[in-house]
Parts: C-alpha cells; sequence; structure tokens
C-alpha cells in the first residue's frame, strides 16, 4: 500500500499581532515536530497551533494515518517571519 501525505496549508495570511513568546534554547534537531512540541517551543497551546495550521500560518503534513507533523524548517520559518522581526 502507498504511503500518501497530506499538506495543509489553507491560506497565506499574516496577523501582525502575535502573543506567546518562543522558548529559550534550540528548536530540537529532529526533522518533524509534533504540535505539542511545537506549542510548547512558541509557549502557545496546542490548539492554537493547530489554528496557526488551518488558517495556513504554519504547515503541516500527514503521512500516511500518522498524527500532523510540523517541518522543522517551517517552524523556524514562522518564527523567523512573524515572532522575530522588530516592529
Amino acid at each position: 500500500m502507498p504511503t500518501t501525505i497530506q499538506m495543509f496549508s489553507s491560506g497565506q495570511s499574516k496577523q501582525e499581532d502575535r502573543r506567546g513568546g518562543v522558548k529559550e534554547g534550540k528548536i530540537p534537531e529532529k526533522t518533524f515536530l509534533r504540535p505539542d512540541e511545537v506549542a510548547e517551543i512558541l509557549e502557545i497551546s496546542r490548539r492554537s497551533v493547530y489554528r496557526l495550521i488551518k488558517q495556513g500560518e504554519l504547515m503541516a503534513m500527514r503521512v500516511g494515518d500518522r498524527p500532523l507533523r510540523i517541518p522543522r524548517k517551517e517552524l523556524r520559518d514562522y518564527i523567523a517571519e512573524t515572532l522575530l522581526l522588530p516592529g
């Protein structure tokens, strides 16, 4: 049975105002992160992570029947674009 990969990103909009921060320390060196790991890093709720995915602000994927995963690179890009820019 072939493995299916589903990509989740429903929009390109970015909100200017963000709540939460970024947990000090490195993002784990794993290729893919679980939503609860992303929530801990961003210091937001897991529900907020799912909201970001649904709004298209954070890309996630599902490989086969496995739970959602967020590529590490996508998280790093999200942090750079929306949380760390001044202004």
